[in-house]
């Protein structure tokens, strides 16, 4: 029986990264090499299943996804990025009632990525938590949706 697309990218999470940072544009083996820390005799064999599927195409020594291989990059980008973002909060989403979060907000929680919680002390009830302040200060980009009673 042959091996499904899905088993070949996410039983392996060299072949998974491969077809992400490929995603990013076309790049040679030491580059491959270098950013997933690997040597070449680990990742070969990877970009070796990955052509095989037609995921991957080799011109010279750069690799490039294929068409088929953009596809499946661009739709699994942000089922990993929201898996990421609910994982690292795990008790804190499974405590949540997420109905009440509009479905527009719902669709692109993977544009959370890192979060955290803040508890606000006593001594700031009624004034901004100065961390979240300094946070808000740093960002590029700001959004929030914050219920106050």
């Amino acid at each position: 029986m042959e091996d499904s697309l899905l088993d070949l990218i996410f039983l392996s999470e060299k072949r998974k990264n491969v077809i992400l940072l490929l995603l990013e544009g076309p790049k040679d083996i030491n580059t491959l090499k270098k950013t997933l820390k690997a040597s070449a005799t680990s990742v070969q064999p990877q970009i070796k299943m990955l052509k095989e599927k037609h995921l991957v195409i080799q011109d010279r020594d750069v690799y490039r996804l294929s068409e088929i291989g953009k596809i499946i990059a661009e739709k699994m980008k942000p089922l990993l990025d929201t898996i990421s973002v609910l994982e690292e909060n795990a008790d804190y989403w499974a405590d949540r009632d997420m109905s009440k979060i509009p479905p527009f907000l719902l669709r692109r929680i993977e544009e959370l990525g890192h979060c955290i919680t803040i508890e606000p002390k006593i001594e700031h009830m009624f004034e901004l938590i100065p961390e979240y302040v300094e946070n808000a200060k740093k960002s590029r980009k700001f959004e929030a949706l914050v219920s106050y009673y």
